[in-house]
Formats: structure tokens, sequence, C-alpha cells
């Protein structure tokens, strides 16, 4: 009996780590899966709430994992920033005041990242996580299930200035955003 009960215990693990690495990838539209192109902003960053920074009538593509640091963002808006209307298109990062200098990438990053990015910045370790996300990060993994999002966050000044020289060379308009807690 006790051994059925530790095998149960297994199975539900796996399938919970199944479960969330399926909500974890749905996050991630697959570059040539996906039909939707030319978003008129692309938000990238910490979980936000974006109902009072989105216009009504604007197209948007979100890319949201619990703290994701702003380095993480870069990474994530030079493999996607192709899927913003030509020209049009706006970028809005949003990160916490603690994670601008971070220079680390974690579990929720890696789908967005083409394997390349991932061997230079030697990532297999949180490629690997990404196999058991609720036995290697159990708090981020229910933040990220239950979705809590930041509501408040003002547009300030951003720390990484090749972040605005990459938006400016592909004309695309930047705007950076400090999650008020």
């Amino acid at each position: 009996m006790k051994y059925i009960k530790k095998i149960l215990q297994i199975l539900q693990i796996i399938s919970g780590n199944s479960y969330v690495r399926k909500r974890i990838s749905e996050k991630n539209p697959g570059t040539f899966t996906e039909n939707r192109r030319n978003f008129d902003i692309l938000v990238i960053g910490d979980m936000c709430d974006v109902k009072d920074i989105i216009p009504q009538n604007k197209s948007y593509l979100q890319f949201d994992a619990p703290d994701r640091t702003l380095f993480a963002s870069f990474l994530i808006l030079q493999g996607k920033f192709s899927w913003l209307n030509e020209g049009k298109g706006k970028c809005i990062i949003v990160c916490k005041k603690n994670n601008e200098k971070k220079k680390s990438v974690s579990m929720f990053d890696i789908p967005f990242l083409h394997t390349i990015v991932i061997n230079k910045y030697k990532l297999k370790k949180q490629q690997a996580e990404l196999k058991y996300p609720l036995l290697s990060h159990p708090l981020q993994v229910c933040k990220f299930i239950f979705g809590k999002k930041y509501e408040m966050s003002s547009v300030e000044k951003c720390p990484i200035p090749e972040i605005e020289e990459f938006c400016a060379q592909r004309d695309i308009e930047f705007e950076y955003r400090v999650i008020i807690d």
C-alpha cells in the first residue's frame, strides 16, 4: 500500500509537470506555426495587466513570466521583434526594479529563445529545469499558473541603452515600464 501511494504521488507530479510545461509553451506561439503577424505592440517582461497601457484599438502580443529580468526580456525581444508591424510597431518592456540589473534567464524564458542563444549563454540547466518545473521552481510556477499580474507601472528611462538602440535601428517605438508594488 505504501508503494502504491508513492507511485500515485509520482504520477501526480509528472502529470502536473506536463500541464505546466504545456501552459508555458502556450505563452510562446511558434514562430513557424503561428499565422498572425504585424502586431501593433509587443509586451515583454514580468506579469502585468495591460488594460491600462494598451489602447483598445491596438493588436498586441504579450510574453510575460514571473520575475522576468530585463536581460531576459531583451533576449526575447531580439528573437521576436519581427512579429511587430514594420515601421509602426511598439515594444513595451515591463520589469521590477530589483530585476533590472540581473543577468539571469529562467526556465520560463527558454521557450522564447533560439538554440543558438541557449548555447551562447550556457542555459542548458534552465532548459533541463523546464522538464520538471514543479520540482525546480514551485513558487514561480504557482505565480505563473494563478496568473498574479501587477496592475501599476510607471514609464522610466531604460537602464540598458542597447535595448533603445536595438529598437531605434529597427524603427520600433520603445517604452520601458517599472512595476510599482
